[in-house]
Formats: structure tokens, C-alpha cells, sequence
């Protein structure tokens, strides 16, 4: 979790950025990271999701973060879990993705819909994960919504 956070505070946005750099510069405090592959690293560093969902709730209860949460947006982007024509023989998540429709590709994609609520100044405070078809009946954004604001 160290190496993720730091090269997140150093501005790498992906897995492999932050493998490259900390296995180029810190071998000598990461020696294992020297024998292990970048996939490995990938899928280790998804690992404790939900450790990192603790701290994260934890640091926005106690008050660590500033925001306001009278203003909000609540928007959602598509998650596909495989291509569109693959879908039919698609395996993994079987059940649980479903079709739908993303209008940034203007195209339908196979899998989920992550619906994000940011306060300002740019804190994601809520966070779901709904089926396609699911959030096209409004019910990821119905999820994040507070109790007497309203979504608009």
C-alpha cells in the first residue's frame, strides 16, 4: 500500500508507471520488487480494496478531508468487462453484468456502471458499483443520494 500511495502523490496514475519507477529508484527498500513480475504487483496492489475502503471512510469521518457536502455531483461511467461482440461467451461475471448503454462512447458495452458522488472541492465521498441494465433504471444514483438533498 506504501509504494501505491506514494506514487499516487507523485502524480503516476498507473500500475506500471509506479512498478517502473519504484523498481528503478527503490530496489534497495523494495528488494522482493526486483523478482517479481508486474502483473503480480498489479494484482497484488488491488488486493486489500477493502482495507483501503476502511481507511478511506475513516479519514473522511474524522474530518481530515474538507468538503462541502451541500454541493455535490453524482455522475457514472461505464466499467465493460469484455468487448461487446465477446459478450454472449463472455465468462467472468456471469449473472452480474448485464448490457448497456454508454453515451460518452456512443455505443452499448457488456458489464457495470461505477456511480461516483463528489463534493467539492473534488472529494469523492460515495462510490457504488451497480449493473448496466440496473443503472439505466436511475438506481446507482438513487444509492449515493442523501437523505434530504436532492439530485438533479
Amino acid at each position: 500500500m506504501t509504494i501505491e500511495l506514494v506514487g499516487e502523490f507523485l502524480g503516476i496514475d498507473t500500475d506500471e508507471g509506479i512498478y517502473r519507477y519504484f523498481r528503478r529508484h527503490y530496489t534497495g527498500w523494495f528488494p522482493a520488487l526486483g523478482q517479481v513480475h508486474r502483473t503480480t504487483f498489479a494484482r497484488q496492489a488491488a488486493n486489500p480494496w477493502k482495507a483501503k475502503e476502511l481507511l478511506w471512510r475513516a479519514l473522511l469521518a474524522s474530518g481530515g478531508v474538507e468538503y462541502d457536502p451541500k454541493v455535490s455531483l453524482v455522475d457514472s461511467f461505464a466499467v465493460p468487462v469484455c468487448s461487446f461482440a465477446k459478450a454472449p461467451r463472455c465468462k467472468g461475471f456471469a449473472g452480474e453484468a448485464a448490457y448497456g448503454h454508454d453515451a460518452m462512447n456512443k455505443g452499448f458495452f457488456y458489464g457495470f456502471r461505477a456511480h461516483l458522488r463528489v463534493c467539492w472541492p473534488g472529494v469523492i465521498v460515495a462510490a457504488s458499483l451497480a449493473t448496466a441494465a440496473a443503472a439505466a433504471r436511475g438506481r446507482g444514483e438513487r444509492r449515493l443520494a442523501l437523505g434530504r438533498h436532492q439530485l438533479l
